[in-house]
Protein backbone atom coordinates (compact mmCIF):
# COMPACT_ATOMS: atom_id res chain seq x y z
CA UNK A 1 0.00 0.00 0.00
CA UNK A 2 1.67 3.36 -0.75
CA UNK A 3 0.54 6.68 -1.37
CA UNK A 4 3.68 8.45 -2.35
CA UNK A 5 4.58 11.95 -1.56
CA UNK A 6 8.36 13.57 -2.34
CA UNK A 7 8.13 17.39 -2.31
CA UNK A 8 9.09 19.98 0.07
CA UNK A 9 7.99 19.97 4.01
CA UNK A 10 5.20 21.64 4.46
CA UNK A 11 5.95 24.49 6.59
CA UNK A 12 2.55 25.01 8.26
CA UNK A 13 3.32 21.85 9.80
CA UNK A 14 6.01 23.27 11.86
CA UNK A 15 4.39 24.48 15.10
CA UNK A 16 5.40 26.91 17.58
CA UNK A 17 7.23 24.27 19.68
CA UNK A 18 9.17 23.31 17.12
CA UNK A 19 10.32 26.93 16.78
CA UNK A 20 11.05 27.15 20.30
CA UNK A 21 15.32 26.12 20.91
CA UNK A 22 14.04 24.88 24.45
CA UNK A 23 12.03 22.11 23.01
CA UNK A 24 14.34 21.24 20.32
CA UNK A 25 17.13 20.68 22.65
CA UNK A 26 14.50 18.68 24.60
CA UNK A 27 13.43 16.32 21.78
CA UNK A 28 16.89 16.12 20.75
CA UNK A 29 18.10 14.54 23.50
CA UNK A 30 15.32 12.19 24.00
CA UNK A 31 14.18 11.03 20.79
CA UNK A 32 17.11 11.27 18.61
CA UNK A 33 19.15 8.21 18.80
CA UNK A 34 21.87 9.62 16.37
CA UNK A 35 22.72 12.60 18.71
CA UNK A 36 22.69 9.83 21.91
CA UNK A 37 24.86 7.76 20.12
CA UNK A 38 27.21 10.45 18.99
CA UNK A 39 26.77 11.83 22.47
CA UNK A 40 27.46 8.77 24.16
CA UNK A 41 30.88 7.93 22.13
CA UNK A 42 32.51 11.42 22.61
CA UNK A 43 31.98 11.16 26.49
CA UNK A 44 33.76 7.86 25.88
CA UNK A 45 36.60 9.58 24.01
CA UNK A 46 36.94 11.77 26.39
CA UNK A 47 37.47 10.14 29.34
CA UNK A 48 40.32 8.25 27.77
CA UNK A 49 42.11 11.84 26.72
CA UNK A 50 41.40 13.47 30.07
CA UNK A 51 43.72 12.11 32.78
CA UNK A 52 44.84 8.83 33.64
CA UNK A 53 41.95 8.27 35.86
CA UNK A 54 39.11 9.15 33.65
CA UNK A 55 41.47 6.96 31.68
CA UNK A 56 41.19 4.07 33.84
CA UNK A 57 37.32 4.35 34.22
CA UNK A 58 36.95 4.75 30.50
CA UNK A 59 39.04 1.31 30.39
CA UNK A 60 37.84 -0.47 33.14
CA UNK A 61 33.85 0.55 31.55
CA UNK A 62 35.02 -0.84 28.47
CA UNK A 63 35.86 -4.39 29.90
CA UNK A 64 32.65 -4.43 31.59
CA UNK A 65 30.87 -3.28 28.15
CA UNK A 66 32.79 -6.69 26.66
CA UNK A 67 31.51 -9.25 29.35
CA UNK A 68 28.08 -7.31 30.81
CA UNK A 69 25.68 -9.97 29.09
CA UNK A 70 22.57 -7.37 30.09
CA UNK A 71 21.52 -7.11 26.46
CA UNK A 72 20.66 -11.01 25.82
CA UNK A 73 18.27 -10.87 28.84
CA UNK A 74 16.26 -7.53 28.02
CA UNK A 75 18.07 -5.56 29.93
CA UNK A 76 17.34 -4.18 33.62
CA UNK A 77 13.90 -4.98 35.03
CA UNK A 78 14.35 -3.77 38.55
CA UNK A 79 15.14 -0.52 36.96
CA UNK A 80 12.72 -0.61 33.84
CA UNK A 81 9.41 0.61 36.12
CA UNK A 82 11.00 3.52 37.14
CA UNK A 83 13.19 4.46 33.92
CA UNK A 84 9.85 4.32 31.96
CA UNK A 85 7.95 6.38 34.26
CA UNK A 86 10.12 9.09 33.82
CA UNK A 87 8.15 12.16 33.40
CA UNK A 88 10.01 13.37 30.40
CA UNK A 89 8.28 10.81 28.63
CA UNK A 90 4.96 12.28 28.90
CA UNK A 91 5.80 15.66 27.71
CA UNK A 92 7.63 13.74 24.24
CA UNK A 93 3.82 11.91 24.15
CA UNK A 94 2.73 15.58 23.87
CA UNK A 95 4.91 16.91 21.12
CA UNK A 96 3.96 14.57 18.28
CA UNK A 97 1.13 13.67 19.86
CA UNK A 98 1.21 9.95 20.00
CA UNK A 99 -1.77 7.63 21.39
CA UNK A 100 -1.84 4.01 21.60
CA UNK A 101 -4.90 2.56 20.34
CA UNK A 102 -6.31 -1.07 22.26
CA UNK A 103 -8.32 -3.22 20.36
CA UNK A 104 -8.53 -6.18 22.09
CA UNK A 105 -7.58 -7.73 25.53
CA UNK A 106 -4.32 -9.62 26.60
CA UNK A 107 -4.53 -11.85 29.05
CA UNK A 108 -1.34 -11.55 30.72
CA UNK A 109 -0.19 -14.88 31.32
CA UNK A 110 1.44 -15.68 28.28
CA UNK A 111 4.09 -14.15 26.17
CA UNK A 112 3.71 -12.23 23.30
CA UNK A 113 5.80 -11.36 20.24
CA UNK A 114 4.85 -7.59 18.89
CA UNK A 115 5.57 -7.48 15.16
CA UNK A 116 5.92 -3.89 14.76
CA UNK A 117 5.35 -1.76 11.22
CA UNK A 118 6.20 0.52 9.81
CA UNK A 119 9.86 0.77 10.59
CA UNK A 120 10.33 3.91 9.99
CA UNK A 121 13.66 6.13 10.52
CA UNK A 122 14.29 5.63 14.00
CA UNK A 123 11.16 3.54 15.23
CA UNK A 124 9.68 6.43 17.08
CA UNK A 125 6.35 5.34 17.72
CA UNK A 126 8.09 1.67 18.93
CA UNK A 127 10.12 3.09 21.58
CA UNK A 128 7.49 6.10 23.13
CA UNK A 129 4.87 3.55 23.06
CA UNK A 130 6.35 0.10 24.34
CA UNK A 131 9.80 1.15 26.12
CA UNK A 132 7.95 3.93 28.03
CA UNK A 133 5.16 4.03 29.67
CA UNK A 134 4.03 7.91 28.44
CA UNK A 135 1.25 6.16 26.21
CA UNK A 136 -0.14 3.94 29.05
CA UNK A 137 1.23 0.09 27.91
CA UNK A 138 1.11 -0.56 31.51
CA UNK A 139 -2.35 0.81 32.33
CA UNK A 140 -4.12 -0.80 29.05
CA UNK A 141 -2.11 -4.17 29.23
CA UNK A 142 -1.46 -4.80 33.04
CA UNK A 143 0.91 -7.96 33.80
CA UNK A 144 2.27 -7.93 30.26
CA UNK A 145 5.77 -6.97 30.27
CA UNK A 146 7.54 -6.49 26.97
CA UNK A 147 11.22 -5.57 25.69
CA UNK A 148 11.64 -3.62 22.80
CA UNK A 149 14.51 -5.52 20.86
CA UNK A 150 16.71 -3.65 18.72
CA UNK A 151 19.98 -4.35 16.29
CA UNK A 152 23.14 -5.75 18.85
CA UNK A 153 25.76 -2.82 17.44
CA UNK A 154 23.37 -0.38 19.42
CA UNK A 155 25.07 -2.30 22.64
CA UNK A 156 28.28 -1.77 21.99
CA UNK A 157 27.55 1.95 21.79
CA UNK A 158 29.50 3.51 25.07
CA UNK A 159 26.74 4.84 27.44
CA UNK A 160 24.07 4.98 25.03
CA UNK A 161 23.63 1.17 25.68
CA UNK A 162 23.01 1.64 29.66
CA UNK A 163 20.11 4.06 28.45
CA UNK A 164 18.51 1.27 26.27
CA UNK A 165 18.82 -1.21 29.05
CA UNK A 166 17.50 1.06 31.46
CA UNK A 167 14.20 0.65 29.56
CA UNK A 168 14.30 -2.78 28.81
CA UNK A 169 16.02 -3.05 25.54
CA UNK A 170 17.68 -6.10 24.34
CA UNK A 171 19.58 -7.45 21.14
CA UNK A 172 17.54 -8.55 18.63
CA UNK A 173 18.67 -11.82 17.89
CA UNK A 174 17.00 -15.81 17.92
CA UNK A 175 19.02 -16.49 21.81
CA UNK A 176 17.48 -13.17 23.50
CA UNK A 177 14.29 -13.72 21.89
CA UNK A 178 14.27 -17.24 23.20
CA UNK A 179 15.62 -16.32 26.71
CA UNK A 180 12.72 -13.86 27.36
CA UNK A 181 9.99 -15.70 26.09
CA UNK A 182 10.87 -18.48 27.97
CA UNK A 183 10.76 -16.76 31.13
CA UNK A 184 7.30 -15.50 29.66
CA UNK A 185 8.01 -11.92 29.45
CA UNK A 186 7.04 -10.54 26.07
CA UNK A 187 8.89 -8.89 23.39
CA UNK A 188 8.40 -6.37 20.42
CA UNK A 189 10.50 -6.63 17.19
CA UNK A 190 10.59 -3.93 14.29
CA UNK A 191 10.08 -6.79 11.43
CA UNK A 192 10.99 -4.76 8.16
CA UNK A 193 14.31 -3.91 9.94
CA UNK A 194 16.39 -2.14 7.87
CA UNK A 195 15.00 -3.08 4.67
CA UNK A 196 11.75 -1.46 5.69
CA UNK A 197 13.40 1.56 6.83
CA UNK A 198 14.42 2.38 2.96
CA UNK A 199 10.91 2.56 2.64
CA UNK A 200 10.24 4.83 4.88
CA UNK A 201 8.84 8.06 3.00
CA UNK A 202 6.26 10.54 4.16
CA UNK A 203 2.53 9.39 3.76
CA UNK A 204 3.58 6.09 2.64
CA UNK A 205 3.15 2.45 3.60
CA UNK A 206 5.41 0.21 2.51
CA UNK A 207 6.12 -2.90 4.20
CA UNK A 208 8.71 -6.16 4.41
CA UNK A 209 6.82 -8.85 5.20
CA UNK A 210 7.23 -11.72 2.87
CA UNK A 211 10.69 -12.29 3.00
CA UNK A 212 10.38 -12.17 6.96
CA UNK A 213 9.27 -15.61 8.80
CA UNK A 214 11.43 -16.04 11.23
CA UNK A 215 9.31 -14.28 13.39
CA UNK A 216 6.65 -16.24 13.21
CA UNK A 217 8.37 -19.77 13.23
CA UNK A 218 9.68 -18.23 16.87
CA UNK A 219 6.70 -17.87 18.17
CA UNK A 220 5.73 -21.40 17.59
CA UNK A 221 9.16 -22.44 19.01
CA UNK A 222 8.00 -20.77 22.45
CA UNK A 223 4.31 -21.17 22.33
CA UNK A 224 4.02 -17.19 22.08
CA UNK A 225 1.21 -14.91 20.36
CA UNK A 226 2.05 -12.90 17.61
CA UNK A 227 0.77 -9.12 17.92
CA UNK A 228 0.25 -7.15 14.82
CA UNK A 229 1.39 -3.48 15.20
CA UNK A 230 0.14 -0.82 13.05
CA UNK A 231 1.64 2.68 13.98
CA UNK A 232 0.32 5.73 11.71
CA UNK A 233 2.63 8.76 11.38
CA UNK A 234 5.53 7.01 11.77
CA UNK A 235 6.97 7.39 8.41
CA UNK A 236 6.00 11.02 8.62
CA UNK A 237 8.40 12.11 11.57
CA UNK A 238 11.51 12.45 9.19
CA UNK A 239 11.85 13.41 5.85
CA UNK A 240 14.33 12.06 3.06
CA UNK A 241 17.32 13.44 1.22
CA UNK A 242 16.22 11.78 -1.74
CA UNK A 243 13.96 13.54 -4.18
CA UNK A 244 12.22 10.43 -5.21
CA UNK A 245 12.07 6.55 -4.54
CA UNK A 246 14.09 5.37 -7.49
CA UNK A 247 16.30 1.96 -6.42
CA UNK A 248 18.52 3.90 -9.21
CA UNK A 249 19.58 7.53 -7.27
CA UNK A 250 22.89 7.11 -6.34
CA UNK A 251 22.35 7.48 -2.71
CA UNK A 252 19.79 4.23 -2.89
CA UNK A 253 22.39 2.23 -4.59
CA UNK A 254 25.03 3.08 -1.61
CA UNK A 255 22.81 2.31 1.06
CA UNK A 256 21.99 -1.10 -1.20
CA UNK A 257 25.38 -1.87 -0.69
CA UNK A 258 25.76 -1.37 2.96
CA UNK A 259 22.57 -3.42 3.13
CA UNK A 260 23.87 -6.23 1.72
CA UNK A 261 27.58 -6.11 2.94
CA UNK A 262 26.68 -5.16 6.52
CA UNK A 263 23.23 -6.15 7.24
CA UNK A 264 22.52 -2.21 8.28
CA UNK A 265 22.04 0.89 5.98
CA UNK A 266 21.99 4.61 6.83
CA UNK A 267 18.53 6.32 5.86
CA UNK A 268 19.77 9.72 4.03
CA UNK A 269 17.35 11.72 6.71
CA UNK A 270 16.56 15.48 7.47
CA UNK A 271 13.95 16.60 10.47
CA UNK A 272 13.78 19.83 12.37
CA UNK A 273 15.40 21.67 15.10
CA UNK A 274 18.69 22.33 16.53
CA UNK A 275 22.59 20.72 15.63
CA UNK A 276 21.64 21.15 11.34
CA UNK A 277 23.17 19.40 8.88
CA UNK A 278 22.95 22.63 6.39
CA UNK A 279 22.31 25.92 8.18
CA UNK A 280 19.74 26.64 6.51
CA UNK A 281 16.10 27.99 7.76
CA UNK A 282 12.81 27.45 6.19
CA UNK A 283 11.20 31.10 5.57
CA UNK A 284 8.82 32.92 7.88
CA UNK A 285 10.07 30.43 10.61
CA UNK A 286 12.80 29.79 13.12
CA UNK A 287 13.27 27.05 12.26
CA UNK A 288 16.51 25.02 10.56
CA UNK A 289 15.77 22.72 7.39
CA UNK A 290 18.13 20.56 8.27
CA UNK A 291 17.81 18.52 11.80
CA UNK A 292 17.88 15.60 13.76
CA UNK A 293 14.73 16.53 15.64
CA UNK A 294 11.45 14.55 14.51
CA UNK A 295 8.59 16.66 13.27
CA UNK A 296 5.65 17.21 14.78
CA UNK A 297 3.20 14.69 13.64
CA UNK A 298 0.52 12.70 15.22
CA UNK A 299 1.50 9.50 16.17
CA UNK A 300 -1.43 6.62 16.57
CA UNK A 301 -0.28 3.21 17.22
CA UNK A 302 -2.64 0.38 16.88
CA UNK A 303 -2.83 -3.49 18.46
CA UNK A 304 -4.78 -5.94 16.65
CA UNK A 305 -5.66 -9.39 17.71
CA UNK A 306 -8.30 -11.84 16.79
CA UNK A 307 -10.25 -14.73 18.72
CA UNK A 308 -7.04 -17.24 18.04
CA UNK A 309 -5.27 -15.17 21.04
CA UNK A 310 -7.41 -17.23 22.95
CA UNK A 311 -7.24 -20.41 22.15
CA UNK A 312 -4.05 -22.49 23.18
CA UNK A 313 -4.07 -24.63 19.70
CA UNK A 314 -3.58 -21.49 17.66
CA UNK A 315 -1.21 -18.70 17.02
CA UNK A 316 -2.60 -15.02 15.77
CA UNK A 317 -1.25 -13.62 12.79
CA UNK A 318 -3.50 -10.46 12.18
CA UNK A 319 -6.90 -12.67 12.02
CA UNK A 320 -5.32 -15.80 10.46
CA UNK A 321 -5.01 -18.62 12.56
CA UNK A 322 -1.53 -20.64 12.45
CA UNK A 323 -2.85 -24.36 13.42
CA UNK A 324 -1.71 -27.32 10.92
CA UNK A 325 1.99 -25.13 10.66
CA UNK A 326 2.23 -25.49 14.61
CA UNK A 327 1.49 -29.89 14.59
CA UNK A 328 3.77 -30.32 11.55
CA UNK A 329 6.15 -28.32 13.44
CA UNK A 330 5.81 -30.42 16.96
CA UNK A 331 5.96 -33.54 14.76
CA UNK A 332 9.38 -32.73 13.21
CA UNK A 333 10.73 -31.82 16.15
CA UNK A 334 9.54 -34.87 17.75
CA UNK A 335 11.49 -36.99 14.72
CA UNK A 336 14.37 -34.80 15.40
Amino acid sequence: VSTQSTGTPDVGMWASLEDRPSWQLFMLACMSPIFQILAGTTLFLSLLLINMYTRMFAMAYAVWLLVDSSPDHGGWNSILPYARRFGVWRTVKKYFPAELVKTAHLQPDRPYVFGYHPHGIISCGALLNFGTYATGFDRLFPGILVHVLGASAMFNVPFFREWMLAHGGGRCDKKTCSTILSKGESILLVVGGARESLEAYPDTLLLTIHSRKGFVKLALEQNAWLVPVLSFGENNLFHRMERSTSNSSTIRMIQERLLNLFGCTIPAFFGVGSMPFVASKVPGTGSFAYGLVPFRHPLNCLLYTSDAADEEDSVDLGGRRIIKKKKRYKIRSGNN
